[in-house]
Parts: C-alpha cells; sequence; structure tokens
C-alpha cells in the first residue's frame, strides 16, 4: 500500500504506533523494541527509512501494563515505585473522562497508580533517572535504524501532581525530552496539547525549530466545505501566518475534526455540530465537553458532495500543500478510504477497543479498497510528486515565507511563498469566474480542467507561478 506514496527522500512517513501493544490504538505500548508481527519487522521499517523520512512516535507519558518496567515494578515494588506515580491524588479524571487513578497488585500488596490515558497503561515518571535512562537507550536505539524524527505524545501529561495536565512541570519535562532528542540528532515534532496557539510549551527561540500543530485547521476547512464560504478560513490563516513559526497542518486532525481548540469561533464550532448531528456523525466528549467528532474525513466529503468527493479530496491536498505549513496527510484520506462502510464487517484487533468513537480511524485500511481505487492510485501520486517537487524548491518559503489568503466568496485566492506560487480554489460545486491576470501566469502547477470561458468548476483549481 505505501508504494502510492512517492518514493523521495524529502518526503517524510509517519508510520503511528508499530510495537506489541496490549491496547488503546496501539499506544499502550508493551516493547518499545519489538515489533507487532502483524504489521512485520524492524527490516520493513528501515526499508522505509532509506526511501522516506520516517518519523515514529514517542510515548514517554506511558508504557503498556505488560512493559518490562512494570514487570519489575510488580515484583519488586519497593525497588521501582520510584519509576511510577503511586499514591497520588484521588478524584483525579483524565481527559478521556474515567478516573485517572488505578489500583495495581504486586508482590507488596495493592498500590495507587497513575493512569492518564487508559486503564492498559501506567504512567512513568520521567524525572527518575533510570527512566530516562530507558529512554535515551530506546532513542539511540531508533537512531540505529535510521529514525529521523520522534513526534512527542501526550506532552503536557509529562509532570504529575495536584493539576494533571498543562502545569510548570509538564512544560519544563517536554523541554528536556525535546533536548535530549535534538542531542541525538533527531528532528522532533510535538502533539502540542497546550494552548490555544500551540507556543505555551516551546515558546523559547531555543525551540523555534520545533514545529507546531495547528489544530484548528481541519474544523475551518471543514467548515468553508459545509457552508461554501471561505471568509473565515482566510482570516483565520491570515492570522496564523503572523506567529512566524513552523506549523504541521493536516485536513483531518487526530481521529476525527478537533473542536476543543480556543482559536475555533463559536459560528465554527456550532456549524460543525449541527452538520455532526444531522448526519449522525459521531461525537466525542471530554469531561463533558465537545472534545472532537469522529469520522473519516472522505465519508464528510461524501456528505457534503456524493459525487465530487474525489475533486475535493484532490483540491484539499493541494490547498494544505501551498499553505505556510508542512503538509501532513493521513494515507487512509489520501487514498478516500470510508471505514464507515466496512466497520460493523471487520474483524477489531486487541490493540483497538470497540467503544472507543475513534476506533473508527484506526481499524486497518482495506486491501481491496486500496488495489481498486486507481483514481487514487494515479491522481494522488501525482499530486504528492509534484508537491515534492515544489518543496524541494520552495521548502523555506513555503513554510516561513510571506503568504497572504484571500476569500472571493466560495474562493480562496493563495500567494504563498514570497508570492512566487498563486492559486485560486473553489470551495464550491457551483462554477466560478477564475479572477486571474493572465500576465502574470508562469508556468502551471496544478491545472484541474480550468474552462476555456476562464472558470472554475465545482471543486477545481489553478495553480501557478507568477511571472
Amino acid at each position: 500500500m505505501l508504494e502510492t506514496i512517492p518514493t523521495n527522500n524529502s518526503v517524510a512517513l509517519h508510520i503511528l504506533p508499530f510495537q506489541i501493544s496490549c491496547g488503546d490504538g496501539g499506544f499502550a505500548i508493551d516493547d518499545w523494541y519489538q515489533v507487532d508481527s502483524a504489521f512485520g519487522s524492524w527490516n520493513d521499517i528501515e526499508r522505509f527509512s532509506k526511501k522516506w523520512k520516517v518519523i515514529v512516535d514517542g510515548v514517554f507519558n506511558h508504557v503498556g501494563i505488560n512493559h518490562k518496567l512494570v514487570k519489575d515494578f510488580l515484583c519488586n515494588p519497593i525497588k521501582y515505585k520510584d519509576y511510577f506515580f503511586t499514591n497520588q491524588q484521588t478524584n483525579l479524571h483524565s481527559p478521556r473522562g474515567q478516573t485517572a487513578d488505578g489500583i495495581i497488585k504486586t508482590s507488596n500488596g495493592n498500590v495507587l497508580v497513575r493512569q492518564t490515558h487508559t486503564p492498559k497503561a501506567i504512567d512513568i515518571n520521567l524525572e527518575n533517572t533510570g527512566v530516562i535512562l530507558e529512554i535515551t537507550n530506546y532513542i539511540d536505539f531508533l537512531k540505529e535504524k535510521n529514525i529521523w524524527g520522534i513526534r512527542l505524545d501526550a506532552v503536557a501529561y509529562y509532570k504529575k501532581g495536584e493539576h494533571i495536565s498543562h502545569n510548570q512541570g509538564s512544560e519544563n519535562l517536554a523541554k528536556s525530552i525535546v533536548d535530549l532528542v535534538k542531542e541525538k540528532e533527531l528532528q522532533v515534532f510535538a502533539q502540542l496539547d497546550c494552548d490555544f496557539n500551540g507556543l505555551r510549551y516551546f515558546d523559547e527561540a531555543k525551540y523555534h525549530d520545533v514545529s507546531i500543530y495547528d489544530f484548528s485547521y481541519s474544523a475551518y476547512l471543514c467548515s468553508s466545505l459545509i457552508t461554501k464560504n471561505t471568509v473565515e478560513l482566510c482570516e483565520y490563516l491570515n492570522k496564523k501566518s503572523l506567529d512566524h513559526r513552523i506549523l504541521i497542518r493536516a485536513p483531518r486532525t487526530h481521529d476525527g475534526i478537533l473542536l476543543r481548540s480556543g482559536n475555533l469561533s463559536i459560528n465554527c464550532k456550532n456549524r460543525i455540530i449541527e452538520f455532526a448531528n444531522r448526519n449522525g456523525l459521531k461525537i466525542r466528549k471530554a469531561q463533558n465537553n465537545i472534545y472532537e467528532i469522529n469520522c473519516s474525513l472522505p465519508y464528510i466529503l461524501k456528505l457534503i458532495s456524493p459525487k465530487l468527493s474525489n475533486n475535493i479530496i484532490k483540491m484539499i491536498i493541494v490547498f494544505t500543500g501551498l499553505l505556510n505549513s508542512i503538509p501532513y496527510f493521513y494515507y487512509p484520506f489520501i487514498q478516500g478510504y470510508i471505514p464507515e462502510q466496512e466497520y460493523k464487517a471487520l474483524h477489531i484487533p486487541q490493540r483497538f477497543e470497540n467503544n472507543d468513537p475513534r476506533t473508527i480511524n484506526r481499524i486497518p485500511i482495506s486491501l481491496n479498497y486500496s488495489n481498486s481505487n486507481q483514481f487514487h492510485k494515479v491522481e494522488i501520486k501525482r499530486i504528492l510528486s509534484s508537491l515534492a517537487g515544489l518543496y524541494d524548491t520552495y521548502e523555506e518559503e513555503l513554510l516561513m515565507g510571506d503568504s497572504q489568503y484571500m476569500s472571493l466568496g466560495s474562493c480562496v485566492k493563495v500567494s504563498t511563498a514570497n508570492h512566487k506560487i498563486q492559486g485560486i480554489f473553489n470551495f464550491s460545486d457551483k462554477q466560478q469566474s477564475l479572477i486571474i491576470n493572465k500576465k502574470e501566469v508562469g508556468q502551471v502547477l496544478f491545472d484541474s480542467r480550468v474552462n476555456q470561458s476562464d472558470t472554475l468548476n465545482a471543486y477545481e483549481f489553478f495553480v501557478y507561478l507568477k511571472n
């Protein structure tokens, strides 16, 4: 399946947790060093690393309940108690709603432990020298395997105490882990679960090379497609371009459309919730607050336009690829895969949980679907290859250069890479005027069948180098 992604060492490939795991979609890792045989072996990972810049998840907030550290603790709780958070404050709740405190039976009786994310994992103490040594050895191992980057998972929860997340200790520990990864000369990316702008944990100049996830982008993107109005989307993109940080943007974040960011307008949030309720999409809550809409993005696009969803996928990939950020695409999305159509018939592996609404986006992609979708095999491969070529030439200007986004009602005019690259995108199912100065048009980069009458059909786009 991965052969549909262009073979180009300028392209990064993020592989979600592939190690042996006891749950939480693979994030309750039982052995950092052992690949689940259902996915392959380290030989496969190393083969990928020769073609792409491979990124793996560094899940350092917790380990699976069958991890070696946990087994050592169960056998000798006195020696290893400082590796974990034992006898901590009770009555705290995790971000997923359940209690964060768990009871584990050791050779010395029952012990209270912290389980921030799932009962299948136990939080570890990143201030313990023994734990840090284990992590250091693991990062060394990843470097030996030619891994290019590490995405830090759940940085907000590193420091435990009275507040389960977002305390000064969490910020300090997150920075110490980044320092460790950078010392080993690996790239580092962070799942920034901290503030509205993603700057709280890494706002110092020292950490300006740590890429920031833009958690609000996918919501504004979907809202524009639902309403066929791009005003809010452009206002948001122009505002974020003033942060002057390297952003990472995905058309769909996490396991759905994230709605908890303070960067979202009330109108945008309510618009997506109303759309979800109208179409029976699952809404995930955390501590009784709406957290995200759980569904696959191709499924949403089918609801928006049953006949033209492939056109929207192409447009979204090109549009996202031209923003002043690192474009980040989920493999099932670029395949147009809709797990909702097969979910009930599929066997859910142990590492996934049937009652978790996020599971809809974590089940294995259907090989039959992938092999039969010729549109995505040909068209998406061509588009991704073209984007990779643009980044080879204009990477720094695309990431940090001057960019501007202008709403033309249902269209967006993009001017990026210090205005060298121009584009018009139609977010509507109706034909729209192209509105360009033909004298400015140099090399055409992406042309989705622009009409002779200088109009864009539904969900079509025109991108070119400016003369």
